[in-house]
C-alpha cells in the first residue's frame, strides 16, 4: 500500500513523515517513466529474466518428478509429502 501511495504523490510530498493518505494524487511520475527511451530495454530485460527463470524451474521440476516417480531412495516418501504440503 505504501509503495503505491508514495508513487502517486508529488515529488516533495514523499519526504513528509507519517503521510500515507493518498491525497492529493499526482501521476506525473508514471508519465515520466513510461515516456523514457529506456522502456523497451526494460521490457526486454524483464522478458529475458522471466523466460530463463521459467525454463530453469521446468527443467528442475521435471528432473525431480522423474526421481520421485522412478527411483527408490531413503526418505523419498517424507520428501514427497513435504513438497506436496508446500503446494
Amino acid at each position: 500500500y505504501a509503495m503505491v501511495v508514495l508513487s502517486l504523490k508529488p515529488e516533495g510530498a514523499v519526504d513528509l513523515p507519517g503521510s500515507l493518505a493518498p491525497w492529493p494524487l499526482h501521476g506525473g511520475a508514471y508519465g515520466d517513466v513510461l515516456g523514457s527511451q529506456d522502456v523497451p530495454r526494460w521490457l526486454l530485460n524483464t522478458l529475458v529474466y522471466s523466460v530463463v527463470s521459467v525454463v530453469g524451474v521446468l527443467v528442475l521440476s521435471a528432473l525431480a518428478g522423474y526421481a520421485f516417480a522412478k527411483k527408490r531412495f531413503p526418505g523419498r516418501e517424507t520428501m514427497f509429502w513435504s513438497f506436496l504440503s508446500m503446494v
